[in-house]
């Protein structure tokens, strides 16, 4: 059999067509003959399975339950998406999401508080957890179908192991696992199958991966937990959600045909996408992961990606947020879902080059390397564009301050299952511990912490700022101090983080730079009163082309800037204190920090020569491939500065502007062009 033959038939099979599931024609009795596509031993089964069931190829959009559920009469159900359209679910599926601890997943908006500037920005947890469980199933179909491909041709052209040999000596292509023959030859791996267990444990993981995030989502885990020096990461609280949603609802795993040990374990590692046991901080790590073996290290690739980040979780919500926040309709990711495969990825020696050691993992076309830099661009304009909207941080600082009034006297209800009646309340410091009452923790916790009846001092605080929220008299955007740009102070160069000194603002502490900006304030002494149209007005000053404000005279005359020497008919200068001001220090990258995550993505060749190559070994691809794209900064940072009090505002704004010119940063006073929108409140 010649070379040319092989490839020859390969090409001829790249694409994907419509076939009919065949895997279970002509069984009877149960049994599997070894003339099924699979070509897998014989396996048993204890019912009569139907003839000629229709599976849908990949690249549809809906994929049909196996008839193995169907036989059994179990039941389905299809559920309506704005995106996908029609999803069908499996029955183990529809158990979980008819669940309270499912449903609350309706009572948490997928973007927290973005609504309140991005209208149409309300879509939930819920609708991101069934788009991701949709999208999981569609990955592992492609997979499936691209290795029942691969095994097909090998089964069909034995030559090709000869072929690999040969080539990877000619080509200097790194070892793949194989095993040695009686004859002396060698069998190279494929991937390993995608038992049905396994594409199960993968979709209820999808599934359930955001049970455990708290009110308002991301703000509240970063902004209230770790601020307030917690140990909570809402990935460990929704394994914890998972096991007491299966426990309070009597769901049995073994009912489905999973384990209920080492699935639920498998579950659970991809849910955390580390180790159970502590993970890196006991010495663990994604390696220390016992769920399935390395053989199938690529199915936890799927949902939480720890080498690239390219995953279905956040291909999912790139497309459903950049939709609904800014109504720009994505389709670029399925293409990471329709083209994916499983190859070899080698690890790199010191020198960059391929070595004996790697793993199984999920590897795209090297075409897609440009398409892969624009993927990680999409997470950074939506967190710069949405995310971290400066007019949404104004309100999430408000929020925060809320809930950290209400952390530890507001009391969460636990209800008794059965009865409904009122077992217990518990605090939210400890509710966030406790899954029987953090089911009833979401987003509803505004109204019930300003109609909780208290008459601490703190509880009545937080209803004050509430009822600002409710008039929209949020905290006021003072100003903005990127970090990247080029300066002749430091030789005309980008300033980035690897060129931080400890004198950097990004290295000083919040309160540091609060004092700071404090100090110099009130060396000039008295600040000019703010009249009563200037403090409630938010406005909009000419930008240059940096994204700043130029500080012109004109400019200088119109704003009340503090006036040195004083004067007899303002306020003193105590007026500003530390509490009026909230310093930020920001980043927004493209998800590797200061690295390029193209890097940490594997590609394999397309190319005809290499086409059978492409089958198992993948490789990282140069920046030359895709280096007219490239960002100039793989991260942004910089200082904002807000004001709690509307009546303090040009006081802050006076004296952030006073602290940079000080430092010799840029500024952007009274607006924030990188995150500017008329879309807001």
């Amino acid at each position: 059999m010649s070379q040319q033959t092989i490839l020859n038939y390969y090409m001829s099979n790249k694409a994907s067509k419509p076939r009919e599931f065949d895997d279970f024609e002509g069984m009877k009795g149960g049994k599997r003959k070894s003339s099924d596509v699979d070509h897998e031993t014989e396996e048993s089964y204890d019912f009569e399975v139907p003839k000629k069931q229709h599976l849908s190829v990949v690249g549809t959009q809906n994929f049909p339950l196996t008839p193995i559920l169907r036989s059994v009469g179990l039941r389905t159900k299809t559920f309506h998406d704005r995106i996908y359209g029609q999803i069908e679910l499996d029955p183990l599926i529809i158990r979980i999401m008819d669940t309270k601890q499912f449903q609350r997943l309706q009572q948490l908006k997928q973007l927290g508080l973005c609504e309140n500037v991005f209208r149409s920005a309300n879509h939930t947890r819920f609708e991101h957890s069934v788009g991701a469980m949709h999208l999981a199933t569609r990955m592992m179909q492609t997979l499936e179908e691209q290795r029942r491909k691969d095994k097909k041709l090998r089964r069909m052209f034995p030559a090709i192991n000869q072929y690999w040999e040969n080539l990877r000596e000619q080509k200097g292509y790194p070892a793949l696992p194989s095993k040695r023959n009686e004859d002396g030859s060698c069998t190279y791996s494929i991937p390993a199958k995608i038992t049905e267990a396994d594409k199960l444990c993968v979709k209820v993981a999808a599934l359930c991966h955001d049970l455990g995030h708290g009110p308002f989502s991301h703000m509240f885990e970063t902004m209230i937990c770790q601020d307030m020096g917690l140990d909570w990461a809402h990935e460990e609280m929704s394994v914890l959600m998972l096991k007491y949603l299966l426990r309070d609802n009597n769901i049995r795993l073994e009912d489905y045909g999973l384990d209920p040990v080492n699935d639920l374990r498998f579950i659970e590692e991809l849910i955390v996408g580390d180790d159970l046991d502590g993970g890196k901080r006991n010495g663990g790590g994604i390696e220390a992961r016992r769920g399935r073996g390395p053989e199938k290290n690529f199915l936890y690739d799927i949902i939480n990606n720890a080498h690239s980040g390219l995953d279905i979780d956040k291909l999912d919500y790139f497309m459903r947020d950049k939709k609904v926040s800014l109504g720009e309709e994505d389709k670029q990711p399925y293409r990471f879902i329709d083209l994916a495969r499983v190859c070899w990825c080698p690890e790199l020696d010191k020198d960059g080059e391929p070595t004996k050691q790697g793993r199984w993992g999920i590897c795209w076309p090297e075409k897609l390397a440009p398409e892969a830099m624009e993927i990680f661009k999409i997470r950074f304009n939506m967190h710069w564009k949405v995310y971290t909207h400066r007019n949404v941080k104004a309100v999430e600082y408000l929020i925060r301050d809320v809930l950290k009034l209400a952390f530890k006297h507001y009391t969460v209800p636990c209800y008794d299952k059965d009865t409904a009646r009122l077992v217990r309340r518990v605090p939210i410091e400890e509710a966030i511990y406790d899954p029987a009452a953090f089911v009833n923790l979401d987003d509803h916790i505004l109204s019930n912490i300003y109609n909780f009846q208290s008459e601490d001092e703190d509880m009545q605080c937080a209803r004050a700022l509430l009822h600002r929220y409710q008039r929209h008299d949020f905290y006021k955007f003072v100003g903005n101090t990127p970090m990247n740009f080029v300066d002749a102070r430091h030789g005309g160069n980008s300033v980035s983080a690897d060129s931080q000194t400890d004198s950097h603002p990004i290295k000083t502490s919040v309160d540091a730079l609060k004092q700071e900006m404090l100090s110099l304030w009130e060396e000039e002494n008295v600040c000019i009163p703010d009249t009563p149209d200037e403090q409630n007005s938010d406005v909009e000053y000419p930008l240059d082309d940096r994204g700043s404000q130029p500080m012109n005279e004109e400019f200088l005359s119109q704003s009340r800037t503090p006036v040195k020497g004083g004067n007899q008919n303002a306020p003193s200068a105590g007026q500003l204190s530390a509490d009026d001001l909230i310093v930020e220090k920001w980043s927004v990258h493209h998800g590797k920090k200061s690295k390029n995550p193209v890097d940490e993505v594997f590609f394999f060749s397309s190319e005809k020569e290499a086409s059978v190559k492409g089958l198992w070994v993948a490789r990282r691809v140069s920046q030359n491939r895709y280096g007219s794209i490239l960002p100039r900064d793989q991260i942004m940072h910089g200082v904002r500065v807000f004001c709690k009090e509307p009546s303090k505002r040009h006081a802050a704004i006076s004296a952030h502007r006073l602290w940079c010119k000080k430092k010799m940063w840029p500024e952007s006073l009274g607006t924030d062009s990188m995150h500017h929108t008329n879309d807001s409140h």
